[in-house]
């Protein structure tokens, strides 16, 4: 479900609410009562892919991600040197 943020236009408060596509639109500020308007906000984008333990597993030198994608795959996985850390 989105999350979508409105401000009041009389007490200049910012609400988040978590709302189906089919929920009506916030209309009225929860904290005064004033009308609110909703603003426009840039989405959370999740890729699809390499989760982040299968890439820390292959920077570390753990192995290849052996996901579905093989956008990631690798010969010979990185080395991290441990002592310049």
């Amino acid at each position: 479900m989105p999350l979508y943020e409105y401000q009041c236009k009389k007490c200049h408060s910012l609400t988040e609410r978590i709302q189906k596509f089919s929920d009506p639109p916030l209309t009225v500020c929860p904290h005064c009562g004033g009308e609110v308007e909703q603003l426009i906000s840039a989405p959370a984008v999740q890729f699809a892919g390499m989760t982040a333990m299968a890439f820390i597993r292959l920077v570390s030198g753990g192995g290849a991600y052996n996901g579905k994608s093989s956008l990631f795959t690798a010969r010979s996985p990185a080395r991290i040197d441990r002592n310049r850390l």
